[in-house]
């Protein structure tokens, strides 16, 4: 019995010193122990490592692209910066300059940060802080979920979960923030069944607004429960009329109140649509079908499963996974008819791909599945264009020791190789 105490102890302190490597190794070169950390994802202290990484990606981010969501995001801070502590009202509340406004949590980063320094790299850094702890505990949370040997299918779909909203997204932190904290209190309660988590997920409206009718669906079926027989004809009915609906719901959309029909004039008067439009015509066609190849891909693994792999998702968790997923994703279509609603297409992938993900860790295979091979190349499309998006903001000092990430003039990747 002592031998055994023995050697748990000595484990313990081979662990620690293991966790300290990390730190001190981070104190040197972050990104090298960024790598090292990820190959030892399940500790939790290699994750904190991961988080700091994060968080000095936040720190280095790159804002000067006027035409990107973060040089607005920071050219306001700087203004913000200069407002009296008095003003906290007028700065909290004035993201919509209206008295009923729900998402507060940018305006509250906006204050807080903004009585330290005029430097929006800490805001960015706190949008990576708020943004990481939500991405890895949910990307924690999907690969506990793969027991024993790494299936290669599995693995292939873990990988795209992490690349559909990354770091990146931090450009646009209200919805993208929001998106990962509406998982990931959905999914821990689909999961467990406990109803705290149902309180996560709501908090995701107070970081962007339009989570108010994505909380409407969870709640919708957290009350429903798994009734298939209702939300398959409501998804049926989901690609055929949503633009028939689109007048009526317009035109209904203040009845939410909280200062949503003031929000959503922006997004619905017609020189916003035809800016979307025009945006939409001028993109390449493999930008315009990779989010419907990539639909068209998960919905083929839905049917499939559910007709030739129900053993692999009988039980109660894939049930409600599926179900959740097929309401969300009516909800997520029709939401298209407003433009910039189209995102909500996104938050069904993820909860999508999880459940593929968790169907592969149980449907133990030596090689690729045909299945994957056709969805490998739009999944891979779809990761390459996220990449390409945020190589606009990577500062490519973030990858150097230090202290170079804090002491360089700043270049992104893209000024680098793009351009």
């Amino acid at each position: 019995m002592q031998k055994v105490s023995l050697m748990l102890n000595q484990s313990k302190a081979d662990t620690n010193r293991q966790n300290l490597g990390y730190f001190l190794m981070f104190l040197i070169w972050p990104f090298a122990s960024f790598l090292v950390a990820l190959s030892n994802f399940s500790n939790r202290d290699s994750r904190r490592v991961i988080h700091l990484f994060l968080i000095l990606f936040g720190l280095t981010f790159v804002t000067v692209n006027k035409d990107m969501d973060s040089y607005r995001i920071a050219e306001n801070f700087r203004y913000i910066a200069k407002l009296p502590f008095s003003d906290f009202w007028k700065i909290v509340g004035g993201l919509y300059a209206t008295d009923t406004s729900v998402d507060i949590v940018l305006p509250f980063l906006n204050f807080i940060v903004s009585r330290i320094t005029d430097d929006p790299a800490l805001l960015f850094g706190a949008f990576a802080a708020v943004f990481g702890y939500f991405y890895l505990g949910s990307i924690r949370k999907l690969s506990a979920l793969e027991a024993g040997k790494p299936n290669v299918n599995a693995l292939i779909h873990l990988w795209f979960f992490i690349f559909l909203v990354p770091v990146f997204y931090i450009n646009g932190f209200r919805f993208y923030t929001a998106t990962w904290v509406f998982f990931y209190g959905t999914f821990n309660y689909l999961l467990t069944k406990d109803r705290k988590f149902i309180w996560i997920a709501l908090s995701s409206i107070l970081i962007h607004y339009s989570y108010l009718s994505a909380s409407g669906v969870l709640l919708a079926y957290v009350f429903l429960g798994n009734r298939n027989m209702f939300y398959i004809p409501l998804l049926v009915a989901s690609f055929i009329i949503p633009e028939v609906s689109s007048g009526f719901i317009e035109s209904n959309i203040g009845v939410l109140g909280l200062g949503i029909q003031d929000r959503t004039a922006g997004y619905l008067s017609e020189g916003y649509k035809q800016g979307v439009a025009i945006s939409v015509e001028e993109s390449k066609w493999f930008i315009q079908w990779n989010t419907k190849i990539v639909g068209f891909y998960i919905y083929l693994v839905f049917v499939v499963s559910r007709i030739f792999w129900r053993k692999y998702s009988r039980d109660s968790f894939m049930e409600r996974l599926f179900s959740f997923g097929i309401l969300f994703l009516s909800f997520a279509n029709f939401s298209k008819v407003i433009p910039s609603g189209g995102r909500f297409t996104t938050v069904f992938f993820l909860f999508a791909i999880a459940y593929i993900f968790v169907l592969y860790t149980r449907k133990k295979s030596r090689g690729l599945n045909l299945l994957t091979i056709i969805g490998f190349f739009p999944m891979l499309l779809m990761t390459a264009l996220a990449l390409r998006q945020g190589f606009e903001n990577t500062n490519l000092w973030v990858f150097a020791p230090m202290p170079f990430p804090f002491t360089s003039d700043a270049i992104t990747i893209a000024e680098l190789f793009f351009k």
